[in-house]
């Protein structure tokens, strides 16, 4: 099963790192966070760091590709992370993802 926030950074990426209002408060423990975004590596390992703390699982995935990629499954994702994480997160990543 893939459960997932397709749009996650609703007032900035900062503010996924809210308690309260973000995205980070609302994942479970042991939750998979994909960041899609193309953040820069400093506030990436920023994230990674806080839900570490929180108990979630993250990669770091940029997306290459357009609306319609995006419909047809064959966006381009490059990821960081785990390998562990990266093979559990498999099934959502080839759902969007060409490779």
């Amino acid at each position: 099963m893939c459960d997932h926030d397709a749009s996650p950074y609703a007032y900035g990426p900062a503010a996924a790192l809210d308690d309260n209002t973000g995205l980070l408060g609302t994942l479970r423990q042991g939750a998979i966070w994909i960041d899609g975004t193309t953040s820069n590596p400093a506030f990436a390992r920023q994230m990674a760091a806080a839900a570490q703390a929180r108990g979630v699982r993250f990669l770091d995935a940029p997306v290459g590709g357009s609306k319609g990629q995006a419909t047809q499954g064959t966006l381009i994702f490059v990821v960081g992370g785990g390998p562990t994480i990266v093979s559990s997160a498999g099934v959502c990543l080839k759902q969007w993802a060409a490779r």
